[in-house]
């Protein structure tokens, strides 16, 4: 079987609801993944509706020890672990078998969420950091400069850089503090 990369269509933040399909659509093709990727995932040609495939949220990592029991106890149940990392486990067991009835339960996927949120606000707070560097080398106070054009437009162009990453990280914080307070409200009306 030979194994190919596919261009990951962009999901964003919402690769729960969007991503899975995907999956089984190339599934349905014959394109088994084997590595889910960042911007490829990779597939390996297989019988066309040979598997079906379930992102699962974990409540531990997966490289913890509970992690590793729980994907232990996955496996036991006859599914596949096809690829798990951090929190998030990437399940296929045969077509044969019907859909894969696995649902991550809400706090899961919360916690998941909350974790990325962390992550975007780490990025924030370097994009703050690079423009509290860069800002004072661009308008230096109360001097008149003669800096080299290169210089001024490779700051600048930097300074615009990070303003952009920072208002698409913020815009992608605020989708997943939107998406936590939903399954927690959904969780409530659950409980």
């Amino acid at each position: 079987m030979s194994a190919h990369k596919v261009l990951k269509p962009f999901f964003g933040d919402a690769f729960f609801e969007k991503e899975e399909p995907w999956i089984n659509e190339m599934a349905t093709k014959g394109a088994n993944l084997v590595k889910p990727g960042t911007l490829f995932a990779t597939f390996e040609d297989g019988e066309p509706g040979e598997w079906v495939y379930c992102i699962h949220v974990l409540a531990n990592g997966a490289r913890t020890r509970k992690g590793e029991e729980y994907l232990g106890f996955l496996r036991s149940t006859g599914l596949e672990v096809v690829w798990a990392s951090g929190q998030v486990a990437y399940l296929r067991q045969p077509a044969a078998a019907g859909a894969i009835e696995l649902m991550s339960d809400r706090s899961s996927q919360v916690s998941y969420l909350r974790r990325l949120m962390s992550w975007w606000a780490g990025e924030i707070a370097v994009v703050i950091s690079t423009l509290v560097i860069t800002i004072p080398l661009l308008l230096p106070a109360g001097q008149v400069t003669e800096k080299p054009v290169l210089d001024v437009l490779f700051l600048s162009a930097l300074v615009a850089a990070a303003v952009g990453v920072g208002l698409v990280n913020a815009f992608r914080l605020a989708r997943l503090a939107s998406r936590v307070r939903a399954l927690e409200r959904e969780r409530v009306l659950l409980e």
